[in-house]
């Protein structure tokens, strides 16, 4: 919501694949974030940016919480 910018790139990748919420927490984090980050292309006009991403601590498995905070 912060960063409107990523909305289509996030939309884009929940339409084309309507089941990557119930993907792997590694898939999500790819195709939710760092991808449509990358989509930006240039990010000089946002020189600092931070994602809080606040189920991690929620994960039913911890290794999928380890793994995804690697």
């Amino acid at each position: 919501m912060s960063i409107p910018e990523l909305a289509p790139h996030v939309e884009k990748a929940v339409k084309r694949n309507p089941m990557i919420l119930r993907k792997a927490l590694e898939v999500q984090l790819m195709k939710l974030i760092v991808e449509p980050f990358k989509a930006l292309g240039n990010l000089e006009d946002m020189p600092n940016r931070l994602v809080i991403v606040d189920w991690l601590d929620e994960c039913i498995n911890s290794d999928q919480e380890y793994r995804v905070d690697r």
